[in-house]
């Protein structure tokens, strides 16, 4: 199941007495928050429902397991209905392999119920950037750069916007590459053209700081076709682009929902699509 990790990464304290949790202002029978992302790339859908603690000092840390158990989660669309259960080892609700099939331009819904409290949300699965048309070609490799230009096909949809992350890895080391387009670089939002079908050119290149290995460099371009919802829950968590340091999961959890974007009715969370395209280039290197 390729989900892809947005990083929010954590310093956690040695002791759980460092943390000073205040659960007496929330609720913890009827205060929840829900979190999922689909995307037909999707062979099991996941969905992490846990409960909310008010932190007075400091965020709540990963230590203290705040999922939930209990909740009776369904997805339903496209004439589909799936029923999801508890992974005690994953701590999150999952579907049976291939056991509902994400498609383009389809609704769906996720149902959570949790001691009789019913928390709802809908998302419209976008179509992703075209394959055919789309491509990724090396234009100059010398001893410390490489060069290179890919395009991609707007499915002339008017209603999505397209969020670009890059990452090249080379070795056992990894870096950003740099776009020389200044919109749509790294991590930004690109918005679909009115009423007609667009290719996007861009250009751009990375150093090759590990010049000594013989190992290739692999450069893959990530073009995010996003929801309505992807797009406004990015642009709340992420609002520095430089923050965006990994390829994107978005499953960590809200560690302050009540101050984050939700579509989660009776509840908070998100419940949001996307799809994707993968333009990869494999770049030799000569060891020198």
């Amino acid at each position: 199941m390729p989900k892809y990790s947005f990083l929010i990464l954590l310093i956690l304290a040695s002791s759980c007495q460092d943390w000073k949790v205040d659960v007496a202002a929330t609720n913890l029978d009827t205060s929840f928050t829900v979190n999922s992302l689909i995307s037909p790339a999707d062979s099991i859908i996941r969905v992490d429902v846990n409960r909310i603690q008010d932190v007075i000092s400091e965020t709540t840390p990963y230590s203290v397991d705040l999922s939930v158990i209990n909740a009776q989660v369904n997805i339903s669309g496209a004439g589909q209905d799936a029923i999801l259960t508890y992974d005690k080892e994953l701590h999150y609700y999952i579907s049976q392999p291939n056991q509902i099939a994400i498609k383009a331009n389809e609704t769906y819904l996720l149902q959570v119920e949790v001691n009789g409290v019913l928390m709802t949300a809908k998302t419209t699965v976008p179509d992703g950037p075209l394959a055919s048309g789309s491509s990724i070609e090396l234009v100059e490799q010398t001893a410390t750069s490489v060069r290179f230009k890919f395009k991609w096909v707007d499915p002339n949809q008017n209603q999505y916007s397209y969020l670009l992350l890059n990452r090249v890895r080379i070795g056992n080391g990894g870096t950003n590459a740099n776009l020389d387009n200044d919109v749509g670089g790294y991590g930004r939002f690109i918005e679909s053209p009115q009423g007609i079908q667009k290719t996007h050119e861009f250009s751009g290149g990375f150093s090759k700081f590990n010049k000594n290995t013989t190992d290739p460099s692999v450069l893959r371009i990530l073009v995010y076709s996003a929801s309505q919802e992807f797009k406004k829950l990015i642009n709340d968590i992420y609002r520095d682009v430089a923050s965006l340091q990994d390829e994107i999961g978005l499953f960590e959890r809200f560690q302050n929902p009540t101050n984050r974007y939700s579509n989660i009715e009776n509840g908070y969370g998100i419940f949001a699509a996307y799809n994707l395209l993968t333009l990869e280039l494999r770049v030799e290197n000569d060891g020198n």
